[in-house]
C-alpha cells in the first residue's frame, strides 16, 4: 500500500513539521543506517522557522518529548538551545507516540506534531530489556512507542523481528523471536 504523504503546516515564525506513516514504515531516515537492518519512517524536510536571535527551539505537540539532538540527550520539549551554523539530526520520543526522526538547522524553531501510535493486538506478548542504554523498539516495523524497558507488547504466536534504535548511536539492530507462549511474555533483551 503506499504510504501517506507527510504533511506540514505552516506557522507564523515557526516550522510544523506532522509525521504520517503507515503502520509497517520503517524507523528511520538514516543515510549511514542500512534500511535492512533498520526500518525508516521519512520525515518531511522542515522550513525555516523564526526564533529570537543566536536561539534554537524544539517544541512538539503534545509537549514533554525527550530531544536527542545529533545523539546527546539535551532535555524534553519545548526546549531553547543556543543557535549554531551547522545542520543537525534530532530525535524526539514521548511515549505512546512513534519516534520521530528529522535534519534541522541550528537556527529558528521547529515544532513537529507526534503521531500516537496504534495498539498491538494478540494473546502473546513480548517485553524488551536494556543491557546498557535506553533504546527505541519496533515490533515487526511497527513502532511500539516505548523505549525499554518495555511494558507488555501484544502479538500473536510466531515469529516476530524486533527492531531496537540507539538515538544516541543512531544504530538499530534486528532481532528475530519466536513467541510460543500466551502465559508469560517472551524477553528480548537489546544489546
Amino acid at each position: 500500500a503506499p504510504a501517506p504523504a507527510a504533511s506540514t503546516t505552516a506557522v507564523p515564525d515557526a516550522r510544523t513539521i506532522a509525521l504520517a506513516a503507515p503502520p509497517d514504515a520503517a524507523l528511520a531516515v538514516a543515510d549511514n543506517v542500512d534500511a535492512a537492518r533498520a526500518p525508516a519512517t521519512a520525515a518531511p524536510a522542515p522550513a525555516h522557522g523564526a526564533a529570537p536571535e543566536g536561539k534554537l527551539i524544539i517544541a512538539s505537540s503534545p509537549p514533554g518529548a525527550e530531544v536527542f539532538l545529533d545523539g546527546a540527550e539535551k532535555g524534553k520539549t519545548p526546549l531553547e538551545l543556543p543557535a549554531s551554523g551547522d545542520h543537525h539530526k534530532v530525535a524526539l520520543f514521548l511515549p505512546g507516540h512513534r519516534l520521530a526522526r528529522l535534519d534541522i538547522e541550528g537556527k529558528g524553531k521547529t515544532e513537529v506534531a507526534l503521531e500516537p501510535v496504534e495498539k498491538f493486538r494478540g494473546p502473546a506478548g513480548i517485553k524488551v530489556r536494556c543491557t546498557k542504554r535506553r533504546v527505541y523498539v519496533l515490533v515487526d516495523g511497527r513502532d511500539t512507542g516505548q523505549m525499554c524497558p518495555t511494558e507488555r507488547i501484544a502479538v500473536e504466536r510466531g515469529e516476530h523481528a524486533v527492531v531496537t534504535y540507539d538515538p544516541q548511536s543512531e544504530e538499530s539492530t534486528t532481532q528475530t523471536i519466536k513467541v510460543v507462549e500466551t502465559h508469560a511474555s517472551a524477553r528480548v533483551t537489546a544489546p
